[in-house]
């Protein structure tokens, strides 16, 4: 079958009436938002995790396993799209467990390929990270990849197991933040440190650069690659705009009214002070446009944060 031909069959199954769809890494907070708005539009999802299923079900159908294990016949059985979001994530943690880190991200994916292939190679969205680029402004899904961490490199590994698999489109993430996010990533340390009357660390004074993509601009693209994005083909997802890590203290005190201690800390190995990419490809072939600025996007983490209960301090 041509790749012109499988990517229109591809189109197809996902924006029928029901697909069956699954997500590994379902638990996490990029796979959890896939399962809800999958689910919210009537297709079957199927998730797999190291962790047990949600209490609220979201995720549907649900199979505890590890994914560095060779994967179970019946996780695949009758399923038109497979979206692997399952990986072990972070830079700086890489540098203390980079054999666990290959292992989780690379080998887990060698893994899936085998069982995705023994089950009649379904349509697979890869998810992966800019991490794979480096440092760098404005990088194109075809600036040559320089990771900069172990992280980096697996997540590049994990990309490289799809060669020559015949319907699979990599989708690389650009710092994805908003309601549910992972408690260590800098959005939400920033927001409990802000509404806990503690203090934020910024790490080289907060020059970073990045494009931030807020989860649900994150899970539109990801469906939108998923119903039409070209097989073997790469897409960078991103935000609407180019943001200094330095600013979102400088937000997050104006959305709350009350000023927030910030330290200084030096350069964390790995963290390039630039990394932010292009999305040319994926809104021309895609449609994909981002629809949340960082202004709406942090204030609609924060507004999250308060209604689950999370402590605020008296401010004077």
């Amino acid at each position: 079958m041509s790749c012109q031909r499988r990517g229109e069959y591809s189109a197809r199954v996902l924006r029928g009436p029901r697909a069956t769809v699954l997500i590994t890494g379902a638990a996490g907070f990029v796979g959890s938002a896939l399962a809800r708005r999958l689910r919210s539009e009537g297709h079957r999802v199927r998730g797999l995790d190291l962790r047990a299923a949600p209490r609220t079900g979201a995720a549907g159908a649900w199979i505890t396993h590890d994914l560095r294990t060779p994967v179970p016949r019946a996780a695949l059985a009758g399923v038109d799209v497979v979206i692997h979001a399952a990986a072990l994530a972070g830079v700086q943690p890489s540098w203390c467990r980079p054999l666990h880190y290959w292992q989780t991200n690379a080998l887990a994916t060698a893994l899936l390929r085998v069982a995705c292939e023994r089950a009649g190679t379904p349509r697979v969205i890869a998810l992966s990270s800019i991490s794979v680029y480096g440092e760098g402004e404005q990088h194109g899904e075809c600036s040559p990849p320089h990771p900069l961490s172990p992280y980096g490199w697996s997540k590049l590994a994990a990309e490289r197991m799809w060669t020559g698999y015949p319907d699979a489109t990599v989708v690389r993430l650009s710092n994805v933040y908003g309601p549910g996010q992972r408690p260590d990533m800098a959005y939400a340390t920033f927001i409990r440190a802000a509404l806990c009357g503690g203090s934020i660390t910024l790490r080289d004074h907060g020059r970073q650069r990045r494009t931030p993509t807020f989860i649900d601009d994150c899970v539109a693209g990801i469906l939108a690659a998923a119903a039409g994005g070209a097989p073997g083909a790469t897409y960078n997802l991103a935000g609407p705009e180019v943001v200094r890590l330095a600013a979102v203290p400088l937000l997050l005190e104006r959305l709350l009214g009350h000023s927030v201690p910030v330290l200084s800390a030096p350069a964390a190995p790995g963290d390039p002070r630039d990394a932010t990419v292009c999305i040319n490809r994926a809104t021309r072939e895609l449609r994909f446009v981002p629809q949340v600025g960082i202004v709406q996007g942090v204030a609609r983490q924060l507004e999250h944060a308060l209604g689950a209960g999370m402590p605020v301090a008296a401010t004077a």
